[in-house]
């Protein structure tokens, strides 16, 4: 089961680290939503790698 969890969050996680990456071709850090952005975009690898780790102890 946790497998079948995982494999989703990794997915989630790595298409949230190349959002980042694509964020910092599309905006300056100085927009304002630049922050914003790159704000969200680690709140859902964390929650990722979080919710990884809570099945891992399953």
């Amino acid at each position: 089961v946790a497998h079948e969890i995982n494999n989703p969050l990794a997915s989630i996680a790595m298409s949230a680290e190349s959002l980042e990456g694509r964020l910092r071709d599309l905006l300056t850090e100085e927009d304002p939503q630049h922050a914003v952005v790159a704000s969200y975009l680690r709140m859902i690898q964390g929650e990722a790698f979080r919710c990884k780790e809570i099945t891992e102890r399953l």
